[in-house]
């Protein structure tokens, strides 16, 4: 036992050993920063997407209240994939169509934000526009020739 002692301090004692813990630590000090910069990376990502879904739910908001003022509000969740934007009024299909147009122009309105990687352009054909009202149809057509006459007013 004693001899199997002796060679034990022997080797952990030693210089390379000693290197091999020095390196060890390095490694494990650089693996730690590396960490670090990644969970800063994070946050501020997290906080620049906290801030694109806030913005993307004041356009659908605003867009909202322009196009039904009596009292109706806009939405947005991205963590929903079904219905990320929504709309505070129930109304049927309709309104369901509504969601996805307001949804579409809101990240038209959002495209040109220079952190947007969206296309900047719009095409939109869905057959289930039929599903709404004349008069909703008209203040949607209306909505748009407005948001139309604003950029073109901004652009130039």
């Amino acid at each position: 036992l004693l001899d199997e002692l002796g060679r034990w301090e022997q080797t952990a004692g030693s210089a390379h050993a000693q290197a091999a813990i020095n390196a060890s630590k390095e490694k494990n000090a650089k693996i730690e920063q590396d960490l670090n910069r990644a969970r800063t990376q994070l946050i501020v990502l997290q906080q620049d997407r906290s801030e694109r879904e806030r913005g993307l739910a004041l356009i659908t908001d605003g867009l909202t209240r322009q196009l039904l003022p009596d009292g109706a509000i806009g939405a947005f969740d991205p963590r929903d994939e079904a219905r990320p934007f929504r709309l505070s009024m129930r109304g049927g299909e309709a309104y369901r169509v509504l969601e996805v147009l307001l949804g579409d122009i809101a990240c038209m309105l959002d495209s040109a934000r220079p952190e947007s990687a969206l296309p900047g352009l719009f095409i939109h054909d869905c057959p289930r526009e039929a599903d709404m009202s004349a008069g909703l149809y008209e203040n949607f057509l209306a909505l748009i020739g407005q948001l139309q006459r604003e950029c073109q007013n901004f652009c130039v």
